[in-house]
């Protein structure tokens, strides 16, 4: 299966190896990745000592002893869904105390839960999978701005009404979409959208020439993005600077006309206010895969709103995402080995 290459470049870093000869580095794998793919990591690293995990139970003696551990798409779901529940890998809150531990690998972009945080104070090497689940995001991104550009809405409770009701609909061409953060899930967007003629402005920390882009602003000048955009797209990291970085002044800003697309982190909305400009017409509507609260409590008026679409946290899905993690994995796996520099580390919180 072919799959994208990684355009991350390496971070100089020192990589310990603590694999005494006769002593094989054990790496902490779930079964599920051990059951398929076993074969493609040995026959990159014949040496190392896998040791599978089943992450609802307690984790293998061996375990102990691990160096690394690659953290995938399945733990990582789990993780995601099941906060706090039963199903919760127990062992899971104690991995940076393993003695032996150097490297962790997770699959997950976001890195804002607490244990990256601590892996990190412990010295922990930590390296994310940032970057690889942007071609399903993106396109996510660009299915729900022709979902509303193209009156998809109205055409669907025509048909559940049963009703004749043709003639709506406008185009993405010469629309303006506004990336609130330009990262790698902002630029694929960015590049979708060039090639169905819109106009795209963009927030970025770093000011440097970005194809695709036709105006790239400082994070200063979100008020003039807000002010500019049809379609408004949320792809920034939840930092101490972005929680909370949409409230009522910013849905005020928006056009009436304009749509929200958070793909993020729902901790950078305050959700309160964007139901209140949902149900008063201060923006037209929202496309929101993250929450405040995950799982969306049923209670949420978001689940009620004809001008909103919701989906579970999962815009990333893909079945081409197992051979991109597994591939960036295997990539850093080979530096780590030869105590080269890393793609995608995570220097700070």
């Amino acid at each position: 299966m072919a799959v994208p290459s990684f355009s991350s470049s390496p971070v100089p870093v020192s990589v310990p190896v603590f694999c005494a000869e006769g002593d094989p580095m054990k790496v902490l794998i779930s079964q599920y990745i051990a059951q398929r793919h076993a074969d493609t990591i040995s026959q990159t690293a014949p040496d190392l000592a896998l040791v599978p995990f089943v992450p609802t139970q307690p984790l293998p003696e061996e375990g102990q002893e691990a160096e690394v551990a690659f953290l995938s798409d399945d733990l990582i779901v789990m993780l995601h869904t099941a906060a706090g529940l039963p199903t919760t890998p127990p062992w899971i809150s104690h991995l940076p105390e393993l003695p032996r531990l150097r490297w962790v690998h997770t699959c997950s972009a976001g890195v804002d839960d607490p244990l990256f945080q601590r892996l990190l104070d412990r010295g922990v090497l930590l390296t994310n999978a940032i970057g690889v689940r942007r071609i399903p995001i993106a396109q996510t991104v660009l299915l729900m701005m022709l979902y509303f550009v193209r009156a998809l809405p109205r055409y669907l409770a025509a048909q559940r009404e049963h009703r004749w009701d043709p003639g709506w609909g406008e185009e993405l061409t010469d629309k303006t979409v506004g990336i609130v953060g330009l990262g790698h899930i902002g630029q694929e967007v960015a590049r979708l959208a060039k090639a169905l003629g819109m106009q795209v402005i963009a927030t970025k920390r770093r000011q440097v020439d970005v194809e695709w882009v036709d105006q790239l602003l400082p994070p200063s000048q979100l008020p003039h993005l807000l002010s500019r955009a049809d379609f408004v797209v949320i792809s920034v990291a939840l930092t101490p600077e972005t929680r909370g970085l949409f409230g009522a002044r910013e849905f005020t800003l928006m056009k009436p006309s304009a749509y929200l697309i958070n793909v993020a982190r729902g901790a950078i909305v305050q959700e309160a206010a964007l139901i209140t400009a949902l149900q008063t017409g201060q923006i037209a509507g929202a496309y929101l895969d993250v929450f405040e609260t995950e799982p969306l409590p049923p209670s949420s008026p978001l689940y009620d709103l004809p001008n909103v679409v919701i989906t579970p946290h999962c815009c990333d899905a893909s079945p081409l995402n197992e051979a991109r993690d597994l591939q960036l994995f295997l990539e850093n796996l080979s530096r780590f080995r030869q105590g080269e520099s890393l793609l995608n580390v995570v220097r700070s919180l």
